[in-house]
């Protein structure tokens, strides 16, 4: 939320909200833009233009310590937020069956990037490049 600011993306809808409240909210322009622009440059960045500053590097840092970015740890976060953002997924309780599910799928997407099995165009590429935080 800090990275977008609420005024942009709203408040997510917290444990209580209804399946229609999430999926509205997953579905409102600015969340959709935000969850397709995750591995995106920030627009705001400093002049260095560093590649690096994507959002999804900046709610990284903002989530965890210096020390405490692991590669699980990392891969744990962009789970959880791209879990947060999913339209298929219209609750904000998440298991943990649904997380280690996404956790693996995004490390196989990681590893086919790596190994240059995955033959996608160059957008699908960046949009799950590794984590440099």
């Amino acid at each position: 939320m800090n990275v977008f600011g609420k005024a942009f993306i709203g408040n997510c809808p917290g444990h209580k909200a209804t399946a229609s409240e999430v999926l509205k909210w997953k579905t409102s322009e600015n969340a959709k833009w935000a969850y397709e622009n995750l591995w995106s440059n920030v627009k705001d960045h400093d002049v260095n233009n560093d590649p690096h500053d994507t959002y999804i590097n900046r709610i990284t840092r903002e989530v965890l310590k210096t020390n405490e970015r692991t590669a699980d740890n990392c891969l744990f976060v962009v789970s959880i937020v791209d879990l947060m953002f999913d339209p298929q997924v219209q609750s904000t309780v998440l298991s943990g069956e649904l997380i280690n599910k996404r956790m693996t799928d995004k490390a196989n997407e990681q590893q086919e990037i790596e190994s240059g099995d995955n033959h996608d165009d160059v957008d699908d590429q960046n949009d799950h490049e590794s984590l440099n935080v």
